[in-house]
C-alpha cells in the first residue's frame, strides 16, 4: 500500500532565486512539479506553517505561484486540524498541459503536527542548503 507523502528536492539556485522540485504522493495520485521560490516565499510558508502549529489554528493556506494568470504553474496546500493530532492536506496542483491552465489534480493526504512541524523546519532550511538538498513530510 502507498503512503501519502510529500517530496520536496532543492534542483537550482541562482542567488536568491531557488528552484524545487514537489511531489505528492496518496493512494489515488502521484503528482509533480517545479516551483521557483526566493528568500522571502521561504520565510512567509515558514511562518504560517509555525503558526499552525504553535497557535493551533485550523487552517492554513499555501499558494505556491499564482493559480491565476500568465505564470508557471502553481499548486497549493490546504492544511486542517483534523482531529487528535491529524492534520488533513489537500493538495491542488496545476497539471501544466495546456495554455488556459484549466486541468488539476486535487485530493486529501494526512499527517500529524510533528510531521509538519518536521517538514516546517526542513523547509526552512532549503535556503542554506546546497542543491541537491531533499526532505519528505513523513520520514
Amino acid at each position: 500500500m502507498i503512503q501519502d507523502d510529500i517530496y520536496v528536492k532543492k534542483i537550482y539556485q541562482d542567488q536568491d532565486l531557488i528552484e524545487i522540485e514537489v511531489k505528492f504522493i496518496s493512494k489515488y495520485a502521484i503528482v509533480w512539479q517545479t516551483c521557483y521560490l526566493d528568500s522571502k516565499n521561504i520565510e512567509k510558508y515558514t511562518t504560517m506553517l509555525e503558526e499552525f502549529v504553535i497557535q493551533k489554528q485550523e487552517r492554513c493556506y499555501l499558494e505556491f505561484g499564482s493559480k491565476k494568470g500568465r505564470y508557471t504553474p502553481a499548486f497549493s496546500l490546504c492544511l486542517e486540524d483534523y482531529s487528535f493530532n491529524k492534520v488533513r492536506i489537500e493538495v491542488d496542483m496545476e497539471i501544466d498541459d495546456n495554455q488556459d491552465r484549466k486541468h488539476r489534480a486535487s485530493f486529501y493526504m494526512y499527517g500529524t503536527i510533528n510531521d509538519i512541524t518536521k517538514f516546517t523546519s526542513n523547509f526552512k532550511r532549503i535556503k542554506v542548503e546546497s542543491v541537491g538538498y531533499n526532505f519528505n513530510l513523513l520520514t
